[in-house]
């Protein structure tokens, strides 16, 4: 067991937390159960040498897909896609692009780290109380 305030450094070595404040259990259990109940849904970043609002059409209406949009103020622009659904779906979604013509460099889930979990967990017991 292990009690620090450094969640960057407890995140490298630790599979499983259990979240404390003001002497109460907030949570308990697997980092990514955790993480997954948290956020059900995750946002996948895609880099395309490709018309990106082309790319958006071919992956509306796909399961899972909740919204698919071009983000043209990070550099460089990307599409995100706001998906809900099985791991399964995601590889559906990464065909769909590549098999319709999408020139994918980059597709990646953006990932939450325990200092997002951590501030999440803590905001919904202070918005409780």
């Amino acid at each position: 067991m292990v009690s620090s305030h450094i969640l960057a450094e407890l995140a490298e070595m630790c599979t499983h937390i259990g979240i404390i404040e003001h002497g109460k259990l907030l949570a308990s259990g697997d980092v990514g159960t955790i993480m997954r109940s948290l956020t059900p849904h995750r946002i996948y970043e895609v880099h395309l040498l490709s018309d990106m609002e082309a790319a958006a059409a071919l992956v509306r209406g796909l399961p899972g897909v909740l919204e698919a949009r071009v983000v043209t103020d990070s550099h460089p622009p990307m599409l995100q896609i706001d998906y809900e659904g099985h791991d399964d779906g995601v590889s559906d979604i990464l065909a769909r692009l590549i098999n319709g013509g999408a020139q994918v460099t980059h597709f990646a889930g953006q990932r939450s780290d325990l200092e997002d979990i951590f501030l999440q967990i803590t905001d919904q017991a202070a918005a409780a109380s």
